[in-house]
């Protein structure tokens, strides 16, 4: 990103009004540039890839739109006192809810109703440490259930019966090898019509065929090579000593839990998220949002909600024309819908109009 300049095919120029960010906030800011990939040089390197590339790229997507969404926000100055950080979210929108400080410990509070400035969500909101104690006694229901590893043992057995007796690659394996045998017979028919070319644009054209089909079928063998390596029988009894390894690991961690860090590292390891329904409830003379329901997950369970996967910038948010949720009625709880200005009512005060303050 050139702060100062920018190039073009005639040279490099200054910068112009364009070149800059419109967002108020970030106006003194220019816009990032980003070449198109036909305009990148690349060549190959002489090793093998640390990563796979399809895995980078879609790292790399990932990244990008988290990025869109991730857009100024603070980053936590001390990420390990928010266990449930990115873990809890509202039922009523599909927001997370975000880490806010309160009275000398913090709570989790409705993402959409803070970025909207309280327009699109009402104040949704649970007391952190009492949700983290709360998931953390989940998980620990879970694990020190008598019965759990003898169902474990019993369900990856099952599991791992029906994936021996149905392998998913030998039908891929199959398909390769059928056209790795294709083109080698290709290849031997070029072979002969190389020992004939009669001149050297013959044998050209020929010699990039022979090339072309050379690498296609050292490709098929990398190919074959990998899905049988996948395929290969694996030692059930040792896979299932693993498992049950790593749940008696879970379980003793699960009693040492005495500090928001070691219930963070735990709740990472199960994949533990939380959801929280709320309504508005009469409360005295108070209207406030209660939980009135939840659910929590661990591992690759599906949400029980859509999550919401947009922009979560203050000035996007507030410039959206549809709200996510509409703010309830609270007139319901109210016993009179209209109150007349001379009327002697109870004010929002200990006291009553007309009362000496």
């Amino acid at each position: 990103m050139g702060d100062q300049l920018r190039y073009t095919p005639d040279g490099p120029r200054e910068l112009r009004d364009s070149d800059y960010r419109p967002d108020s906030l970030t106006e003194n800011k220019p816009k990032v540039i980003r070449n198109a990939s036909k305009d990148l040089i690349q060549a190959n390197a002489k090793f093998e890839p640390v990563v796979d590339p399809q895995e980078h790229a879609n790292l790399q997507e990932i990244l990008d739109k988290r990025a869109g969404r991730q857009r100024g926000k603070p980053r936590a100055q001390k990420p390990d006192q928010n266990p449930l950080g990115c873990r809890t979210f509202d039922m009523n929108c599909g927001w997370p809810m975000y880490r806010v400080p309160s009275n000398g410990s913090f709570r989790y509070k409705c993402g959409l109703y803070q970025q909207s400035h309280a327009q699109q969500c009402n104040h949704n909101h649970v007391d952190g440490p009492t949700a983290a104690k709360f998931v953390l006694s989940c998980i620990k229901q879970r694990l020190l259930s008598p019965r759990l590893l003898g169902k474990v043992e019993v369900k990856l057995r099952e599991m791992a019966r029906s994936k021996s007796n149905d392998s998913l690659n030998q039908h891929e394996i199959q398909q390769k090898h059928s056209q790795l045998a294709e083109v080698k017979e290709e290849l031997q028919q070029v072979e002969k019509n190389l020992a004939r070319a009669k001149t050297d644009r013959q044998y050209e054209v020929i010699s990039q065929e022979f090339d072309r089909l050379s690498a296609q079928e050292e490709s098929l063998q990398r190919e074959i090579f990998k899905l049988e390596q996948i395929d290969q029988p694996m030692d059930i009894d040792q896979d299932i000593r693993k498992v049950l390894e790593t749940i008696e690991k879970l379980t003793g961690l699960a009693h040492k839990v005495e500090s928001f860090p070691e219930a963070k590292l735990l709740f990472d390891l199960v994949n533990a998220r939380l959801f929280l329904k709320f309504e508005a409830r009469q409360v005295e003379r108070r209207v406030l949002n209660k939980i009135v329901g939840g659910k929590v997950t661990f591992g690759d369970t599906p949400p029980p909600i859509k999550l919401y996967e947009g922009a979560t910038t203050r000035r996007k948010v507030k410039g959206t024309t549809n709200p996510v949720k509409e703010m309830p009625n609270r007139s319901a709880f109210s016993s009179k819908t209209s109150v007349s200005s001379a009327e002697e009512v109870n004010s929002l005060r200990n006291v009553n109009r007309g009362d000496r303050i």
